[in-house]
């Protein structure tokens, strides 16, 4: 930057010396990225149960039993006719997830003479930011699924221009309504991203003639900025001048290249249209989110729902423990019968859970509809301090704690037996190369392209489900 001195003064003073003076170098600052990727860990959907190969791995579940079983007769009585067990085969498909880098000859070597002549090798810094990134992305994916949608946008400005600036539907009018769902704000999105847009959740955004979603100069739009409210992309400088932004209000946005002609369709190929790994979102809930997974259609395979606890309308109510336990007795007794361990969410639905459990006058709910009333809670031992410890639902005989997540969609909380939750690996993430690298052909440069691939699943979707339409704020304080 430029350096403003006093400049006139007697005698030698920082202008005069300007020239003969150094700068000192410093220490690399911490990274300005938020790279909390918890969600792995907190759901079990980290923990690797097995291994798959080929196309597809094929299962069984059996979703009901014999009826013809303990049936009351009279004397001599005609048999109830034989009735069989019923079975269905879910499917699932393996998926694939890639890192890729590349360096010049001559950045390298400018950072041959170590600190003295750059602050980290390219290198090295880049491999470990880059391990970081991926574990971002792949957690994103557990939570939002296959489909990827980031969130959905509101307005845009200046769409004949180079430069397009896009609102987004904020992060706090998320709900559990199908229009509502993927108001994320700008929260999943990061500057430099590449991005798709359909109208449509399904829809497979801006295809080349091939049918695949190709991030070419033709067709390539970069987020150059991104706002608590807005987006800024730059258009590639081969987009032909004439093409206008492809956007109207109400436009969803996911990763470029995850989709490809025919995503749109409703049918049992569905999840062989998209590029990324299950997550919570299509593994968990209903049908009102995605209509389909493993192959199989929720409506004719109810037990592949989860048991979400919506209120009325999709209208926010305020948090209250008594609403926690009906969504737990639901899953117990319309599930297999065993209860839910983890409770994932985000951190402004904790801040509803302190409020509701705080130690002075707390907000209790009395009726589903929006009654109210005040009560002193007291929890031993009695806190003096301020603040709070982990906490916790004892529900029955089992203990559940809060777990957050910044990722985690607000306004709902996701309640999860972990030992239905689990990763196939076909490939742990490695060079797809024989050698760790890869000579760009005719350049002066190396490239390092790793890939893992696998899938995430859950064995008994309906015994997890949701809490959801709680009343929140992810940057202010609701009223008490």
């Amino acid at each position: 930057m430029a350096i403003s001195e006093i400049s006139g003064i007697a005698g030698t003073g920082r202008e005069a010396m300007d020239g003969l003076m150094k700068d000192w170098y410093g220490t690399k600052w911490e990274d300005h990225v938020n790279s909390n990727a918890k969600c792995l860990a907190l759901t079990g959907l980290g923990k690797v149960r097995g291994k798959m190969g080929g196309r597809r791995v094929l299962s069984a579940v059996v979703d009901s039993y014999p009826t013809s079983a303990g049936i009351a007769h009279f004397e001599n009585a005609s048999l109830v006719e034989p009735k069989s067990l019923t079975a269905f085969q879910p499917e699932l498909i393996s998926r694939s997830n890639y890192v890729r880098l590349r360096w010049t000859g001559e950045v390298e070597d400018m950072a041959r003479a170590g600190d003295k002549a750059a602050f980290s090798g390219p290198r090295a810094t880049e491999l470990r930011l880059a391990r970081k990134q991926y574990a971002v992305n792949k957690c994103r994916m557990a939570i939002l699924g296959p489909q990827q949608v980031l969130g959905e946008t509101s307005a845009t400005a200046s769409p004949d221009a180079d430069t397009r600036t896009i609102t987004m539907k904020t992060r706090d009018s998320r709900t559990s309504a199908a229009a509502n769902f993927y108001n994320f704000g700008t929260h999943f999105f990061k500057k430099n991203m590449v991005l798709d847009m359909a109208a449509s959740v399904t829809g497979f955004g801006l295809q080349d003639s091939t049918g695949l979603a190709a991030a070419t100069a033709a067709n390539s739009w970069t987020l150059s900025a991104v706002s608590s409210t807005a987006l800024t992309f730059t258009k590639d400088s081969g987009y032909a001048a004439t093409n206008k932004f492809p956007h109207v209000d109400g436009t969803h946005l996911f990763p470029w290249g995850s989709r490809r002609s025919g995503s749109e369709a409703d049918n049992s190929s569905h999840d062989s249209y998209y590029a990324g790994y299950n997550g919570l979102n299509n593994l968990m809930l209903d049908s009102g989110i995605y209509g389909w997974v493993y192959g199989m259609q929720k409506s004719a395979q109810p037990t592949l729902n989860g048991n979400r606890q919506l209120h009325e309308s999709a209208t926010q109510r305020p948090f209250n423990d008594l609403l926690l336990i009906l969504a737990i007795d639901q899953i117990v007794e319309e599930g297999s019968g065993e209860e839910p361990d983890t409770m994932y969410l985000n951190s402004a639905i904790r801040r509803e859970v302190i409020q509701h459990l705080g130690m002075g006058n707390a907000k209790v709910y009395t009726s589903d509809t929006g009654g109210t009333a005040d009560q002193a809670r007291r929890f031993a031992p009695v806190q003096t301090t301020s603040g709070y410890a982990k906490l916790a639902l004892v529900a029955g005989d089992r203990t559940m704690t809060y777990d957050t997540d910044r990722d985690c969609p607000p306004g709902m909380i996701y309640l999860i037996r972990k030992g239905t939750m689990g990763y196939l690996s076909n490939r742990t993430l490695s060079s797809v190369d024989k050698t760790p690298e890869r000579y760009v052909t005719d350049k002066d440069a190396h490239e390092i392209v790793m890939a893992e691939r696998g899938n995430f699943f859950c064995t008994s979707p309906w015994t997890n489900g949701t809490l959801e339409d709680i009343d929140y704020a992810t940057s202010a304080l609701t009223a008490a």
